[in-house]
């Protein structure tokens, strides 16, 4: 089955002297799409579940997510009918996959506007990622949520301050989609405890959670953010 969308794969690869764990990231833009177009790409399941929608906005949004989790899942079982992967929804809302292959495999789905992203990764290596688009109207909102220990550190490194009021915010939503938890619980446990320029990327360290670090990363008006194990070294042509 031939995937129509604009889509970029990044290979990630995790390892320490011990282990080695291989994920993919996607990337699609649709842009200009006609995005009704991935109906055809749904599992039975997902089309049950689909067919209940009535937003229009909870419509985009699902097709988004759900066309570029599969693509990132096909990657990593090497699977090219999207039909045979399907994504149904946990009890705290994450993402579960099913699929009749051999291969263990679990994905974090995230979509911001026109942009949807996704990353797919072996269970024993959970991994969350989240993007948000930068708007210029929410910072009100992002300080709410902010410790102002968060935002001392934001205006010590190189960024500017709506970047960096995202930039907490979308850290702290992929870790909570790393423990598939959500923002289920209070958006202060996710506490930041530090935040480094690396240069091409921001890496974040989490008070209460000290095995995950997060690299967050800026693309046009785009802030994403992908967690991961921290007693892993993370590879990827990305950064």
């Amino acid at each position: 089955m031939r995937n129509q969308f604009s889509q970029n794969i990044i290979p990630i690869n995790l390892t320490n002297k011990n282990s080695s764990y291989l994920g993919f990231i996607c990337h699609c833009d649709f842009t200009g799409e006609n995005i009704d177009d991935i109906v055809k790409f749904l599992h039975d399941d997902e089309l049950r579940y689909f067919n209940e929608l009535k937003f229009e906005r909870k419509i985009k949004s699902y097709l988004m997510g759900r066309y570029s989790a599969k693509i990132a899942i096909s990657c990593y079982i090497e699977e090219i009918d999207l039909r045979k992967i399907c994504i149904l929804n946990g009890i705290f809302n994450h993402p579960v996959v099913i699929t009749n292959f051999d291969k263990s495999v679990q994905v974090s789905i995230s979509h911001s506007k026109n942009m949807g992203y996704a990353v797919s990764f072996p269970e024993q290596c959970p991994m969350g990622i989240d993007v948000e688009y930068v708007r210029s109207d929410n910072n009100k909102i992002l300080e709410r949520y902010s410790k102002k220990d968060e935002i001392d550190m934001i205006r010590k490194i190189s960024l500017n301050y709506e970047e960096g009021l995202y930039l907490l915010w979308v850290a702290k939503e992929s870790l909570s989609k790393a423990l598939r938890i959500g923002f289920l619980s209070p958006i202060s446990i996710f506490e930041i405890n530090g935040l480094k320029n690396n240069g091409s990327f921001f890496l974040c360290d989490y008070k209460n959670f000290p095995m995950f670090s997060s690299m967050c990363f800026i693309k046009n008006d785009y802030i994403i953010s992908i967690t991961y194990p921290n007693k892993l070294e993370f590879k990827s042509f990305m950064f």
